[in-house]
């Protein structure tokens, strides 16, 4: 339970997927949970977020521009969208 059935969850969960999900939790509801969103977009790849993109299009049925752009503000908003592939 907790933090060990966590961690077992996101390794048995392909990547793109397992990211997807955690941006769009990071996205979503009251607020932006941005130390999460900081952290999702500091250690992926091109290639990384290019996958979760695809993923994020599919299960929630908008992009992860979008998501992005309608989350966030400013310089902060330009930076993450920059980082998008």
């Amino acid at each position: 339970s907790g933090d060990y059935q966590r961690a077992l969850c996101a390794l048995m969960t392909p990547r793109p997927y397992y990211w997807a999900k955690r941006i769009h939790d990071a996205v979503e509801g009251v607020g932006t949970n941005d130390s999460l969103l900081i952290r999702m977009f500091a250690w992926a790849d091109k290639p990384l977020l290019q996958a979760v993109g695809a993923r994020y299009q599919v299960k929630y049925k908008k992009s992860l521009d979008h998501a992005i752009r309608s989350d966030t503000s400013g310089d902060y908003k330009r930076l993450l969208i920059r980082l998008l592939p």
